[in-house]
């Protein structure tokens, strides 16, 4: 019996390999922070704050994505083209997400 190969052991185009930069202790540290968050996101649901638990929910669910892009995408290594687009998606689903609360809180 093999044993299979560990993170960073694999060959060139392994795609069990840790992200380049990040450390097994970092991604573990990431998988902690985003548990955490989503049994945040589960105690405000029960929570009774009216319109205020949508506004709670997204917000966590913005800095549970703002972890993966830094940590685990690595934005920041990326070209600027890349970034622009990045950018560029993010302000279209404010924008349509924004619209959507308008909808909503005027209906």
């Amino acid at each position: 019996m093999v044993a299979e190969p560990g993170w960073g052991e694999g060959h060139e185009g392994d795609s069990r390999r840790a992200p380049a930069g990040a450390s097994e202790r970092g991604l573990v540290a990431l998988w902690a922070a985003l548990l955490a968050l989503t049994a945040l996101t589960i105690f405000v649901s029960r929570l009774d704050i009216g319109h205020w638990r949508a506004v709670c929910a997204i917000t966590i669910a913005s800095t549970k994505a703002a972890l993966v892009v830094a940590i685990y995408m690595r934005l920041k290594d990326e070209d600027r083209a890349f970034k622009y687009m990045f950018c560029a998606a993010l302000f279209t689903m404010a924008v349509i997400l924004g619209l959507t609360f308008v909808d909503v809180a005027f209906r």
